[in-house]
This record gives structure tokens, sequence and C-alpha cells, in this order.
């Protein structure tokens, strides 16, 4: 073996290594912040804050989307759902093109739901989906 094969192979064995371990980082500290935004939501929402999760979502008046639980206390919302009695990470969706975080919430009226979400790098939810958990 040549010294030129031995310094490449070598390369490529820190190359492969680092391919390996960044992503593993990269998601360790994503899902410290993906839990951190949903025990926010839910603490706000079982709080009836619903001012307090509207600053989980990108500002309105920078992406023109109204925040849609601002009236979540008067349009029944509470009523048909209940109280979030509770949630657990489920995993990543890496099927879908935005690679969705899902958490398995339970409702104490409507049962469990699949929340499924992206966040930003300002730590917002930028796509924010509750479906029947399946």
């Amino acid at each position: 073996m040549t010294t030129f094969s031995l310094l490449t192979s070598f390369r490529m064995k820190r190359l492969l290594l680092l391919a390996v371990l960044i992503p593993v980082c990269v998601s360790a500290q994503n899902s410290k912040d993906h839990t951190y935004l949903v025990d926010n939501f839910v603490k706000y929402y079982n709080n009836r804050q619903t001012d307090l999760i509207c600053t989980l979502f990108p500002d309105e008046h920078l992406t023109g989307i109204k925040c849609f639980w601002k009236n979540a206390s008067t349009d029944g919302t509470y009523d048909r759902y209940g109280k979030i009695i509770s949630y657990k990470y489920i995993g990543v969706d890496s099927s879908a093109t935005r690679h969705l975080t899902q958490y398995k919430i339970a409702f104490s009226k409507q049962g469990a739901q699949q929340l499924s979400f992206t966040m930003n790098a300002d730590k917002k939810f930028t796509v924010f989906l509750l479906k029947r958990f399946e």
C-alpha cells in the first residue's frame, strides 16, 4: 500500500466519522429545542393563555398570517378538546419533505392526537398540524 493510499484511507475514515457524528449532534440539539417548544405549548394551552401560545409562532406582522390560537379560548377549542393530560415524543417523519417532528398528545375529551411540526431558527413553530393519532 502506498503512502498516498494510506493517507487517503485515513482521510476517508475521518470524513465518514464526521458524516455520522454531525447529524447525531444536530438532532440532539434540536430535540431539546423541540421539547422546550412543546412543553410551553402544553403549559400555555392548559392555562388558556392564547396570547402566549401565539408567541410560539412567527410574528404575524412579518408573515402576514394571523395566529389561529388567538380565539381558542372563545371559539370552542377548549370545550371540544379539553385539557392536555399527557404528551410523548414519537420521532421525526423523514419521509415528509420538511422532516416533521411528531408528538402524541392526549386530550381529556378527544383522546390521542398527533402533533406534527417544524421549527425555525428562532425556535418558533413554522408548520403545525394536529390530527387523530393512528
